[in-house]
């Protein structure tokens, strides 16, 4: 039997941190936040403080797709017809399988509570946007920034919600570019249906968005969805100059099979839309509030209030909202006969 030191995830028992994760894990429960923290990683830095090996070139990269990857090339029809089968997550928003990228304004576009709310649900088997999920789903979100409010907003939505096996952590940047981080990440995603990468921007830190890098990172991000079957969600953040595009150089725009952006509308609601999608049509559009949840004290952390994502039933196209929010043409005045 797993003692307290070990994580069952996926059936198995995984080891306890000294004895070889290489970042921590943690699952939320209706107890709370089970995490571990404070491993220090044994791989020596460059005097840039980057990890050695960590941009690699493309021939290497091949190298490394082909050392994790299990499943053959070469297809045959009946298998071709036996992957499709699986069912979006919700109709004309987000696909079962694939890369998806939402983004929005910092701090103020509400894209982390939306899609914590959204995916906790998911891991319940619970009803999102009036869309019934075929069952439970298992939900991995991988939080590298702003950890303890993610914690707070869980205690909140617990208590809304109720517990969410289902639903877990990973509280560490990892790097794609280790193999023992990517094998980490291949186990313990094993079984998922969805994986949240919460944010794109922190997981890149020290990188330039708009280089080459970006392409690389996209790469590894979609083997890891391909390898697990799973689909693989990346939060980021718009532009300064343009808030309708999100940072970085195109091959983001280009990797992604459906691109949803986060607004913040004059009435203090927020949106979710799909402007961009492979296999969609685009302009699915859900609606939301913050709504704010008094956490009391406890033995551990003091009184606060936290805020969380809740669905206004709404869902209009993008050419329905441009028309309602058109300004309004004048009436042709009439012209008084002599």
């Amino acid at each position: 039997m797993a003692g307290r030191d070990d994580l069952a995830l996926n059936g198995k028992t995984r080891p306890r941190q000294g004895a070889g994760l290489r970042f921590p894990l943690g699952v939320f429960d209706r107890h709370g936040l089970y995490n571990r923290t404070g491993q220090s990683s044994n791989r020596s830095k460059t005097p840039s403080g980057f990890y050695e090996g960590t941009m690699k070139n493309d021939d290497e990269d091949d190298l490394f797709i082909r050392r994790f990857t299990s499943e053959a090339d070469h297809l045959t029809e009946a298998a071709m017809m036996q992957r499709r089968g699986a069912r979006v997550l919700v109709p004309d928003f987000l696909p079962p399988t694939g890369l998806a990228v939402a983004f929005g304004p910092p701090k103020r576009g509400g894209k982390s509570s939306f899609w914590l709310r959204f995916l906790r649900r998911f891991s319940q088997g619970l009803p999102v946007y009036g869309h019934q999920p075929d069952g439970p789903r298992q939900v991995t979100y991988i939080a590298t920034e702003a950890q303890d409010s993610l914690c707070d907003r869980v205690a909140a939505l617990a208590h809304l919600d109720g517990p969410a096996p289902r639903f877990r952590s990973i509280f560490k940047r990892v790097d794609i570019f280790h193999d023992q981080d990517v094998r980490e990440l291949l186990t313990a995603l094993d079984s998922d249906h969805i994986t949240i990468w919460d944010s794109l921007g922190a997981l890149m830190v020290g990188v330039d968005e708009n280089g080459p890098e970006m392409a690389r990172y996209l790469e590894r991000i979609s083997f890891i969805g391909r390898e697990t079957g799973s689909l693989q969600i990346l939060v980021h953040h718009n532009t300064h100059t343009n808030p309708g595009r999100p940072r970085g150089n195109g091959s983001l725009l280009g990797t992604a099979d459906v691109i949803i952006q986060h607004e913040l509308l004059t009435d203090g609601s927020r949106t979710a839309t799909v402007t961009e999608a492979r296999d969609l049509p685009p302009g699915r559009r859900l609606r939301y509030r913050l709504q704010p949840i008094h956490l009391p004290a406890s033995p551990r952390a003091e009184a606060r209030t936290v805020a969380v994502a809740e669905e206004i039933h709404e869902a209009r196209t993008v050419a329905a909202v441009v028309e309602e929010t058109a300004p309004a043409k004048a009436a042709p005045k009439s012209r008084a006969r002599k």
